[in-house]
């Protein structure tokens, strides 16, 4: 919604700046200071400075589009949450499936993080889910590569002893649905070891804070960013 004003030459585009802002004060862009949310600012600095020049104060539209574009329905939120049951169901059985190939030992265990990775896309379609790109299923040191993608000829075989990270994301095949997305990791052995279950504990407790934080927060009235 709006007026569009056109313009073929510089001195059109600011005569229509001019008269578009006149008594503007504040004008919020898509433009974020020292680019700090890169999702927001596409704005190009020539034209920052042109509306500038007119007077008016050029603010982050940041907080508009999260309120206009990022907001949920009821639906797209129902959505949310039924793919968010059949990707749980999913990881879930993806564990299982990963613990009885590694209990087999390590000379009959053949399944490859590819082979669970196109597994999980399987159980998806068969449940009506889709996604943008497959899931990341990484052991051990790949793991700790952000975005590792599994390929079909040279993936690890998941084995006794391995930590096992599964990157799930999906929505149901259906328009305006939204995606659930989540990361488990999983030890596939009797014990954990000592060095995982500190690092674990430490991830919680960072989620914990930051959850607490912004409850504190909301309650109290102060703005969290």
């Amino acid at each position: 919604p709006g007026k569009k004003l056109l313009y073929a030459s510089l001195d059109e585009l600011k005569k229509n700046l001019r008269g578009m802002l006149a008594g503007c004060r504040k004008v919020a862009m898509q433009y974020s200071p020292r680019n700090a949310i890169p999702y927001v600012s596409m704005v190009d600095a020539g034209t920052v400075e042109l509306v500038r020049a007119q007077g008016s104060r050029v603010v982050s539209s940041a907080d508009l589009v999260q309120r206009f574009e990022a907001c949920w329905s009821a639906g797209q939120y129902r959505s949310h949450l039924e793919a968010g049951r059949v990707i749980h169901r999913v990881i879930q059985d993806a564990f299982a499936r990963a613990a009885s190939q590694a209990h087999a030992g390590k000379s009959k265990s053949s399944l490859t993080e590819h082979d669970l990775q196109q597994w999980i896309l399987k159980r998806f379609r068969a449940a009506g889910v889709v996604t943008d790109e497959p899931p990341i299923v990484a052991v051990n040191a790949h793991a700790g590569d952000p975005h590792y993608a599994p390929r079909a000829v040279g993936s690890s075989r998941i084995r006794p002893g391995d930590l096992l990270l599964l990157d799930v994301w999906g929505k149901m095949d259906r328009p305006g649905s939204v995606y659930y997305d989540v990361t488990w990791v999983g030890y596939l052995g009797r014990e954990v070891p000592a060095k995982y279950a500190k690092i674990f504990a430490i991830v919680v407790a960072a989620r914990d804070r930051a959850i607490a934080f912004a409850q504190e927060s909301l309650a109290a009235g102060r703005a969290v960013q």
